[in-house]
């Protein structure tokens, strides 16, 4: 195949409604040399419909279904990938967003000036209606010097579209997206990028204007609106192990603070939505000591004695908090945790 500047990969799941509007603002770029790979996960709506049609009428714009387990766009981003022989940049994207018509242009040429990097940011702001006109959240804005921190506090300086790569140096590093997370997926592509020690750099520095606008009024089908299932709850504990694996000791310690935040985040997208969660934390001392044993097993989790230690202490520097049973209750489940390790 032919060498050309952009790959673009946009997972598509019954996205009829919006699909449309993606693909016309790509076929507005101000620049030519790109191709756009839409993968479909298997839609029951007409969305591959649509595709077909602006196949047809472009030849830039390619198409396939996925053809392999698990379902997903995780598994739809791979699977676009692979498809991208002869491109020196990559681009995911969503299907249900939009992008100015500068977007290609000017993500291209920042990382033609900075050779030396492996993936550049961009800023993009969220809308309902009107791209254009309104402006409720921003992303692509450095957010303190440390991101790896920012990212376990839940805050996003980086999202997977405001992204652009190097092709070679994904492949250099063998970085892919995981087909096993449900949720979360752009975050732990975003951290273990960050793991993977990639070079980047935030393009607002040099002034770079939006470029992405990321639909918050969409279908039911979103991720986020089935978060809080049995299912993602077990992915992002699965997430949070992979994540914590990825840290040496240093870090751990480093990061204390952000990986607790990171843990009773996760923790909360299940249990406040849970009727025996309400019921339960009514009880003001459960909540107050829920908290210090949940710290326990985050801790056991990272495999970490030295800080199961510290944290056992803490808690028993508190017993005044803590009714007898449940301190108990912690101090067994620790002892037998160290025999364990």
């Amino acid at each position: 195949m032919k060498n050309y500047k952009l790959a673009v990969i946009i997972p598509s799941w019954n996205c009829q409604e919006y699909l449309a509007e993606m693909l016309d603002s790509i076929l507005a770029q101000s620049i030519q040399d790109w191709r756009v790979f839409v993968v479909d996960d298997q839609s029951t709506d007409s969305s591959l419909e649509i595709i077909k049609d602006y196949a047809k009428n472009d030849q830039r714009i390619s198409y396939l279904v996925r053809n392999r387990e698990p379902k997903g766009a995780q598994t739809c981003r791979n699977l676009g990938f692979e498809q991208t022989e002869g491109a020196k940049y990559v681009i995911w994207f969503d299907a249900d967003d939009v992008i100015a018509p500068y977007c290609f242009e000017q993500r291209v040429s920042y990382m033609d000036r900075h050779p030396e990097l492996d993936f550049g940011i961009f800023p993009a702001i969220t809308f309902q209606d009107k791209p254009w006109e309104e402006k409720a959240w921003c992303y692509g804005f450095p957010l303190g010097e440390d991101d790896l921190n920012a990212m376990l506090l839940g805050t996003l300086p980086m999202v997977g579209w405001t992204n652009i790569y190097r092709k070679k140096s994904l492949i250099r590093v063998k970085h892919s997206w995981d087909e096993h997370i449900l949720s979360m997926q752009d975050f732990d592509f975003n951290v273990q990028g960050l793991l993977l020690n990639l070079r980047y750099d935030y393009a607002v520095k040099e002034k770079a204007r939006v470029d992405y606008f990321y639909r918050t009024k969409s279908n039911t089908q979103k991720i986020s609106h089935k978060i809080c299932t049995i299912e993602h709850f077990q992915s992002h504990i699965y997430l949070l192990q992979k994540t914590i694996n990825g840290l040496d000791v240093e870090k751990i310690i480093k990061y204390q603070n952000a990986i607790e935040a990171f843990f009773f985040r996760f923790a909360s997208m299940f249990t406040k939505r849970s009727d025996i969660y309400n019921q339960l934390f009514r009880i003001p001392w459960v909540k107050d000591n829920v908290v210090y044993y949940l710290r326990l097993k985050l801790w056991e989790m990272c495999g970490f004695r030295l800080g199961g230690r510290l944290f056992f202490k803490t808690i028993v520097s508190r017993n005044n908090l803590i009714q007898k049973k449940w301190h108990n209750l912690v101090e067994r489940e620790y002892v037998e945790f160290c025999k364990v390790k």
